[in-house]
């Protein structure tokens, strides 16, 4: 089994080695502690040699994964993915795209192939209707009710929720000086 990690873990090396070779990135090469004239030898090699040499059984290089770097990156990937569901869960509860635009950069285009992506309509174009008085109460206390949320697309995604109003009549009434 470790004859197959090995091939598999040289071959990448040798392909990487060969493509930073090609693009000329010599600070590449020197931070895998590869030398230009190695590399340009490895890059000079025919098909048949590449083959050979990648299935030799010695480790070309020691592989060390540096675990708190991976797992930072897992977690960024992690975030990011969640804030698209969250972005895509807002539309549905009918976040505008200006609304989306000034709280998370998401642009026209973006948003319009979202909405199609989810199923949506063609968002309506105008202004949102004015909340009623009853929905202008509940708008206020969940607002209150989530204060402390500091995420604030979680935020109007958790007053969407309760209030079941609209996100762009919320944001439209939000924003609008009282």
């Amino acid at each position: 089994m470790e004859n197959n990690h090995n091939n598999a873990l040289n071959t990448f090396i040798i392909q990487h080695i060969y493509r930073l070779y090609k693009r000329r990135d010599f600070e590449g090469l020197n931070d895998i502690g590869l030398s230009k004239e190695t590399a340009k030898r490895v890059a000079s090699l025919s098909l048949e040699d590449v083959a050979r040499l990648e299935s030799f059984r010695a480790k070309i290089a020691e592989l060390r994964v540096t675990e708190s770097h991976l797992e930072m990156m897992i977690a960024h990937v992690q975030h990011e993915g969640a804030k698209e569901e969250l972005v895509d869960q807002l539309i549905q509860l009918g976040a505008s795209q200006v609304m989306l635009w000034e709280l998370s950069g998401i642009d026209h285009a973006e948003y319009r192939e979202r909405r199609k992506t989810l199923g949506l309509p063609k968002a309506s174009a105008g202004r949102p209707s004015a909340l009623t008085e009853e929905e202008s109460t509940a708008l206020h206390i969940a607002w209150q009710r989530y204060a402390d949320e500091e995420d604030i697309l979680l935020r109007y995604y958790y007053v969407g929720l309760c209030t079941e109003i609209s996100l762009s009549r919320v944001w439209n009434y939000l924003q609008t000086p009282n």
